[in-house]
């Protein structure tokens, strides 16, 4: 039985680091938990495709720099600058679920580092390409601290 507990990533300054450096896990479907209710059985699919993006946030008080998985994006989207809303700045506390590598499975491609496609957590290779610690949380939710 897998049991995950959420954590709080607080640090005095937590700062994201260069959107050059997200990592993007692909091809993902969106996720409606109505909508899969709805059609549960049915083998057909909206064909719908996007990313789960990965971003490296660093923890200067700490000297760490950790992955956050902060979800789904439609494929529109994946180029951080279609999505400047969602870009976040300054100080924030995050809250997610720590996550372990996982080995690919049967039929899963291989990751592709040199084109930043990824389709299962290597956490060792996402680790050494972004030169970050041995951390991924999977976001709940990312909150910004008001001064």
């Amino acid at each position: 039985m897998n049991t995950f507990k959420s954590t709080l990533v607080h640090s005095n300054r937590l700062l994201r680091t260069l959107t050059e450096n997200e990592l993007y896990v692909l091809p993902r479907s969106p996720v409606d938990p109505e909508k899969e209710a709805r059609e549960a059985g049915r083998l057909s699919s909206s064909g719908d495709t996007g990313a789960n993006v990965i971003t490296p946030f660093h923890c200067t008080d700490l000297g760490i720099t950790i992955l956050v998985n902060r979800g789904y994006v439609p494929k529109n989207k994946i180029r951080p600058d279609s999505r400047m809303k969602g870009q976040v700045e300054g100080e924030v506390d995050i809250v997610g679920v720590v996550r372990l590598t996982e080995n690919r499975k049967p039929f899963v491609p291989d990751n592709n580092a040199e084109r930043n496609h990824w389709h299962y957590r290597d956490l060792d290779a996402m680790f050494g390409l972004c030169a970050t610690t041995s951390y991924m949380w999977y976001a709940k939710f990312i909150r910004k601290l008001l001064k």
